[in-house]
């Protein structure tokens, strides 16, 4: 990462992103020395990523578009097949297991572990109407997915 020079000071965009106070600082020098266009080119610089209060981006949570792809066309059932129940429940499975793995480091996530409990609920509700009707393609999900039921 370059690193951006303001007067006599050399600073690291990347940390701000761990030092968000000192970012506030730094801005509140340059606006007081007529220099903000220096502080806009920093602002972006340092948090062109989410930022995360525990030193860092967050993971990204929606799917990639290539990770997308790759589970449609693996259970979908005709070629123009993006809906189906087994799609939607592979999409969301592979969404629900990226959620976990961000709480483990970010246990007091409470705002992200509501969507993942909705996301758990639609799962749900989809695996249910598969199984209301057709509980071979119901079972071809479950076992392919590896979920417990």
């Amino acid at each position: 990462m370059k690193t951006l020079t303001t007067d006599n000071t050399d600073v690291n965009p990347d940390f701000y992103r761990c030092h968000p106070w000192l970012f506030f600082v730094h801005l509140c020098y340059l606006v007081a020395h007529g220099k903000f266009n220096r502080f806009l080119s920093l602002a972006v610089a340092a948090f062109s990523g989410i930022y995360c209060g525990r030193g860092g981006p967050f993971k990204q949570v929606a799917l990639a578009k290539q990770t997308k792809e790759q589970i449609v066309s693996d259970f979908r059932t005709h070629e123009a097949d993006t809906g189906s129940p087994q799609v939607q429940v592979a999409l969301l499975s592979k969404r629900i297991n990226d959620l976990t793995e961000h709480f483990k480091t970010h246990k007091k996530d409470n705002h992200s572990r509501r969507g993942l409990l909705k996301m758990v609920s639609q799962r749900r509700s989809l695996l249910d109407y598969l199984k209301r009707t057709d509980i071979e393609r119901y079972h071809e999900v479950v076992n392919r997915l590896g979920l417990r039921r």
